[in-house]
């Protein structure tokens, strides 16, 4: 019995530890297994608890589309106008939201913010409206959803629905390729519609001085094709075709060229996007001479404002005088572009007064004595920036209210940039009635005391409607950015007017 005892062996050292490291390998497999299967029951749960909520948030957009009575899908809700609801993102897209207005809130009414989906931890949204035709008054409309993760590159899910206004009378869409819609600006209170028009007046400020004949990169060249000038009138041409594309009956869109140089004395009647583009396109085309390609002169920036003013004034108040003086059933927008590619060499100034003094003047002094004596008449000119509207007579002259050029020619000139303020004076700088745009063409003018700056500040121009273009591609996008800019200005104002029912 002694020796079966003595004769029986434990595990060593080295065995226990294998035995429990295997163990620990199987738990270890297991609980991965498990929490892998936990892991994926809570992605999947998380996935369907998105989507089921995005869904259901889409149903509401559906019906709160059907009982629309006005939509536009806007690119952005940077601004909401007073007595429209937007369905948009929240500033950091973790949100889907619907900014439902409130007229009680405050004195005026505010916007309140009401969540449909979100936020979800490591969770982005897109959002995205379209119709096939953006400007047709059809009735349907399309939405698209999208979620992301924290680090911008996995797409969750897509989801796409088409839904169909059924008492909306506007429908449209002002979102394009480049920007797409982002947000929806609806109403759904009781309003009747009466139709009006939005009477758009753009005045083209272009530069046609001298160096504009050179190519993109400052020197003179022998190819026309390739002459600042010549992309200058094929970007702006297709400016005009996106304008004239327009199919909205309740929007009316002038254009008129105003070329400046030495003075800004070649410029063109205002003319209808729709019906005169044929000969708008043909006014672009005979800048510079026309095939020739061939421009001349300095730049007189303030002369080209100032048509523009006078010019888009004159159409404004034909247009009051056609409505019975009265903005009951228009609405009527003024804008300049201005493009210039280089800086303020020219103003325009006239001669407001002129003084004549005689005196005494001694002839001969001899001995201190004046031997003969004559009258001299001296004429002294008061210059002033000329303001009124017209033609410039010429370079600088003595001849009494006869308005000439001015300036350096050749380099920035100071009073170039007063008469450029003083002009703006007048009204292009009142945001009110004005929108400017300014565009440096073919040279580098960044940041702030550069000469677009300056122009800039003397127009009172928003920073963000100020642009430079060193190439006909961008030329292009730049032109684009401004089409679209005046049609997100203007979009609350298209289509039927909305009057309260009493």
């Amino acid at each position: 019995m002694n020796k079966l005892l003595k004769n029986k062996k434990g595990f060593t050292l080295l065995e226990l530890i294998v035995v429990i490291s295997i163990i620990g390998m199987v738990i270890t497999t297991i609980f991965s297994i498990v929490f892998f299967g936990y892991d994926v029951y809570g992605r999947t749960t998380e996935d369907y608890i998105i989507q089921s909520d995005v869904r259901l948030a889409m149903e509401e957009v559906n019906q709160t589309i059907r009982d629309s009575k006005a939509l536009f899908a806007v690119p952005d809700i940077s601004y909401m106008d007073d007595q429209w609801n937007y369905i948009g993102l929240s500033a950091d897209e973790s949100r889907i939201i619907d900014y439902r207005w409130d007229p009680n809130i405050g004195a005026d009414g505010d916007h309140v913010e009401r969540v449909l989906v979100g936020p979800y931890d490591g969770i982005t949204f897109g959002i995205k409206f379209d119709k096939e035709n953006s400007m047709s008054k059809d009735n349907t409309l399309r939405m698209y959803f999208e979620a992301y993760t924290n680090n911008g590159n996995t797409k969750r899910f897509d989801i796409l629905s088409g839904y169909e206004a059924l008492n909306s009378l506007q429908v449209v869409n002002y979102g394009t390729e480049d920007n797409p819609a982002k947000a929806l600006a609806y109403r759904a209170d009781e309003f009747h519609y009466e139709n009006m028009k939005i009477l758009v007046n753009i005045a083209l400020v272009l530069d046609t001085s001298g160096s504009m004949q050179n190519g993109l990169d400052g020197r003179s060249t022998s190819n026309l094709n390739n002459r600042r000038v010549k992309i200058l009138k094929d970007q702006t041409n297709i400016l005009i075709e996106q304008f004239a594309s327009n199919t909205n009956p309740d929007v009316e869109i002038r254009m008129s060229l105003v070329e400046f140089n030495n003075d800004a004395n070649s410029i063109r009647d205002f003319r209808n996007v729709k019906t005169q583009k044929a000969q708008l396109i043909q006014d672009v085309n005979d800048m510079c001479q026309g095939d020739s390609q061939r421009c001349s002169g300095g730049t007189n920036t303030g002369d080209g404002l100032r048509r523009a003013y006078h010019a888009l004034e004159d159409i404004k108040a034909d247009q009051l005088a056609a409505h019975g003086g009265t903005l009951d059933e228009i609405v009527i927008k003024n804008y300049t572009i201005v493009l210039s590619d280089g800086v303020y060499s020219y103003y325009t100034e006239y001669v407001s007064s002129i003084d004549t003094v005689e005196e005494e003047v001694c002839r001969l002094v001899l001995f201190g004595i004046c031997l003969g004596r004559y009258t001299s008449v001296q004429q002294t000119y008061t210059r002033d920036f000329y303001l009124g509207d017209g033609n410039v007579n010429g370079s600088r002259n003595n001849t009494l209210n006869s308005p000439y050029y001015d300036g350096l020619g050749g380099s920035e000139d100071p009073d170039g940039l007063a008469y450029i303020q003083a002009v703006s004076d007048l009204g292009l700088n009142n945001n009110e009635e004005y929108t400017n745009y300014i565009i440096a063409f073919g040279y580098n003018d960044p940041g702030s005391g550069q000469v677009i700056e300056k122009i800039r500040l003397a127009t009172n121009t928003d920073e963000t409607r100020v642009f430079s273009a060193d190439d006909a591609d961008e030329l292009g996008l730049t032109f684009t950015n401004i089409q679209m800019s005046i049609t997100n200005d203007t979009w609350h104002y298209l289509g039927p007017r909305l009057t309260s029912v009493e």
